[in-house]
């Protein structure tokens, strides 16, 4: 079995304990980035399997961990800006949530925050990902031997998302900063919905004025990305990090 090395370069805290929306027994989740060697990525890696065959390896783009208390995801290095580019909100949330973990090369990468996002990708990202949270929210159904009161809190945590996430991305498209967590203000009234004080009804039409209103933004925000620092950190990182020993720090 091939074995290819890596290092952790940033880890951050997301979820509801970053946005301040937790309860006491909500999970612990994390996002993280990890450089591989580059070597182990530019070499074909061939191995044998049992019956003598030639295969290539390559190192995992993403790792995760899920458990009953903790959530972990990380994405190699390159992996990683590759979907930043595409303004995914997961992805961009990693540069400007609160660290636990980083070295240089984490602060340097959380530098191209302003360089790895566009106008238009926000807004189709970003609108997906709240899609999807909406449809969660509605299409939702009691199982029979569920508890209403779980389903109902499950359902309210797919409104904050949705809300959240345009919530967001509105404040992005208008001044190039993505909150976390939001202005207290707006976190209170998404944690009356969390809460069970809207009715879906209003949800639905408070995310529909928030939709609205992220267009109405996007035709005022021509930003987009901008690949020279971009590829000059991917550079770097791959010439300091042709090897990586166990002892190495990234």
């Amino acid at each position: 079995m091939t074995t290819f090395h890596t290092k952790e370069i940033l880890r951050v805290l997301t979820g509801s304990r970053a946005h301040l929306t937790h309860r006491e027994d909500s999970d612990w989740d994390y996002r993280g980035v990890y450089v591989s060697a580059t070597r182990d990525l530019v070499c074909p890696n061939f191995t044998l399997n049992e019956k003598g065959r030639v295969h290539t390896a390559q190192p995992k783009g993403t790792s995760w961990i899920e458990g009953q208390e903790v959530d972990s995801t990380t994405w190699e290095v390159g992996n990683y800006l590759k979907l930043a580019v595409q303004s995914n909100p997961t992805i961009l949330e990693v540069l400007v949530s609160p660290m636990v973990n980083f070295t240089e090369w984490g602060r340097c990468l959380r530098e191209l925050f302003p360089h790895v996002w566009s106008s238009d990708r926000v807004y189709l990202a970003f609108g997906g990902y709240a899609h999807n949270q909406r449809k969660k929210l509605l299409d939702h159904k009691l199982d029979e031997d569920e508890d209403f009161r779980l389903t109902a809190r499950r359902r309210m945590k797919f409104a904050v998302a949705w809300l959240r996430v345009l919530t967001q991305g509105i404040t992005l498209l208008k001044t190039g900063v993505l909150p976390v967590p939001l202005p207290e203000h707006e976190r209170e009234k998404i944690m009356e919905v969390q809460n069970g004080r809207w009715t879906v009804g209003q949800i639905v039409d408070w995310g529909q004025d928030l939709l609205d209103e992220m267009a109405a933004a996007r035709k005022q925000c021509d930003k987009r990305v901008n690949p020279e620092p971009i590829n000059g950190f991917m550079a770097d990182i791959r010439q300091a990090h042709w090897t990586i020993e166990e002892t190495d720090d990234a």
